[in-house]
């Protein structure tokens, strides 16, 4: 038997996002719970109202209306009050919202109060293992599909319900009394560019947008029948469309009404739909900030994602590189959502378990170990390149570090450090044309990693500022020389005279000179292999901090040592 975990107000407004309810005035409380949904209009007398969520049906466009409604279901103990957007705001209502305990939150306009309270209800009996499919969106799907047929059945012709960038998000199922553009609409889930251009310029969708009603739409020159379309809305927010073909007699009243009705229910199911998605996203993101934080919330998200025993994973952190942004596919948040959904649909082929999230403008993706899965980081490497061979060119920026596997859910954060650290690594200068490099392992760049941590130690510690570099650099500043310059360039030549100064363009014996003051100014014995390496990690350490001599330094020097 399961127990369940009562939802709080906060949860609940999490859970909901903003696609259906916004907060007015007041804080969300994590401790106030959610017992049930009351239906209350400003005249009547409160009922029961402990730790209700108090639906203001008919309130709202007046303050002190809002105010007494707020006072009476606060003494009742209520958890919160929602009324229909636009709800009427002053300092009178924020006074009656702090006075009342009670948050105010606004419900959009148009949606049926029917949809938010099963949205709000079920949450009480959900269980927690349903974490990324949720009964709300699959019949919020169904829905859809129900509203095309029975439209279908009523006007007697095929139907198409589109959203607002005339996809196709259902349809009904006489496929083949359609034409060829309705046809390859429901085939491609999008009605093809060229037909939805020329509706544009014939001026279709302004007139659709603009009608309460149904509207005719005559043939089109490019041999597409006549069909008839009404608008789907919720209050003033435009959510698509219903779209038939039109048989040889006008729409009847009755069919009129009908299509009428069948824009609103689709419009409750989308708007349903909207919800159950910003839940499942929300509860997704939860999921993969739990594990990348490692400790005992892993361990139980871990359980959460898979029931039987998990034997640990890895973490992947993919990113735009920064250099790479402007122009980038995948430069925004959206973008790199669906980059995320992509990246977790592929992984799940070989991985069932793979969850993926979007953290600022990183992606972090997590492969459990399972009885069923347990790849090494090599095998997870030569997936992901996969991915990215196959989606081209529009990755081309994309830079994706591999953390480490471990043997315990517990410790991936371990694994996300891990990850982390390639990508700052991927990000540094030079590494960003290593094609070799642009799905990396802790491994791929150890050399670098390091440096990268000891750079980490150098710009937290003042200490570091001194050395016999700092002492050529000042010396070059008073007397304009290039002390720096050279010393990095023979170092890079191993010491070789000739080639150092062929690089240079200088004169073998200048050379001498140049490395004899530098032996003098910064202290160092150019001839002792201890001090020169000193001098070589000292370049790299300064190259990923970002110092300026050159912005390969980090890469060349540890190239070629």
């Amino acid at each position: 038997m399961n127990t369940i975990a009562r939802e709080s107000v906060k949860q609940m407004f999490e859970r909901l996002g903003d696609s259906l309810i916004t907060l007015v005035a007041g804080d969300l409380d994590e401790e106030r719970v959610v017992e049930e949904v009351v239906i209350q209009a400003s005249d009547e007398p409160v009922g029961l109202a402990r730790d209700a969520v108090v639906f203001g049906v008919g309130t709202g466009g007046d303050s002190a209306e809002v105010c007494g409604l707020l006072r009476k279901v606060g003494a009742a103990g209520a958890s919160a009050l929602i009324l229909r957007a636009p709800v009427a705001t002053d300092d009178a209502v924020t006074a009656a919202v702090i006075e009342s305990r009670v948050p105010l939150l606004a419900f959009v306009e148009g949606a049926p109060w029917m949809y938010l309270a099963d949205m709000i209800r079920p949450a009480r009996t959900r269980r927690e293992e349903d974490s990324f499919v949720t009964e709300a969106s699959l019949s919020a799907d169904l829905n859809l599909f129900k509203v095309a047929n029975s439209l279908s059945e009523i006007l007697d012709s095929p139907v198409t319900i589109e959203d607002l960038r005339s996809r196709v998000m259902a349809f009904s199922a006489d496929q083949e009394r359609g034409d060829d553009a309705r046809k390859a609409s429901v085939l491609g889930q999008q009605v093809p560019h060229h037909l939805g251009a020329e509706m544009v310029r014939l001026g279709v969708f302004q007139r659709l947008y603009s009608s309460s009603r149904p509207i005719h739409v005559e043939p089109l020159p490019s041999g597409v029948r006549a069909r008839v379309a009404m608008q789907i809305r919720a209050g003033s927010a435009l959510l698509g469309s219903i779209w038939a073909i039109a048989g040889d007699e006008p729409l009847s009243e009755a069919q009129e009404e009908a299509m009428i009705q069948a824009a609103h229910t689709a419009a409750g199911a989308i708007l349903q739909g909207r919800v159950a998605a910003d839940a499942v996203q929300r509860m997704r993101t939860a999921t993969v900030a739990a594990l990348i934080g490692g400790g005992q919330p892993a361990r139980a998200a871990a359980g959460k994602v898979h029931r039987a025993r998990v034997r640990g994973g890895c973490v992947i952190a993919a990113r735009i590189r920064s250099s790479d942004r402007a122009g980038a596919e995948f430069d925004s948040v959206a973008g790199a959502e669906r980059l995320a959904s992509s990246l977790v649909m592929y992984l799940r082929a070989e991985c069932a378990t793979a969850v993926a999230a979007v953290f600022n403008d990183t992606i972090y993706a997590v492969m459990l170990h399972t009885t069923d899965f347990c790849a090494d980081v090599r095998s997870v490497q030569r997936l992901i390149r996969s991915f990215v061979e196959r989606r081209g060119t529009g990755l081309d920026g994309l830079s994706v570090g591999i953390g480490n596997a471990v043997s315990d859910p517990g410790d991936l954060d371990r694994s996300r450090e891990d990850a982390e650290l390639v990508l700052r690594v991927l990000d540094m200068p030079g590494t960003a044309r290593e094609p070799d490099l642009q799905v990396a392992t802790r491994d791929d760049v150890h050399g670098l990693s390091l440096v990268l941590r000891l750079s980490d130690i150098a710009a937290s510690d003042p200490v570091c500022a001194g050395g016999p570099l700092a002492r050529l650099e000042a010396y070059d500043l008073e007397h304009q020389s290039n002390l720096v310059e050279t010393l990095d360039c023979w170092l890079q030549q191993f010491g070789d005279v000739t080639s150092t100064a062929d690089s240079l363009h200088v004169h073998k014996n200048t050379l001498r000179y140049r490395l004899r003051r530098i032996e003098e100014v910064s202290g160092v014995a150019l001839d002792d292999p201890e001090e020169r390496f000193e001098l070589m990690l000292e370049f790299r350490v300064r190259q990923s901090l970002g110092d300026s001599h050159g912005p390969d330094l980090a890469m060349r020097a540890l190239t070629r040592a």
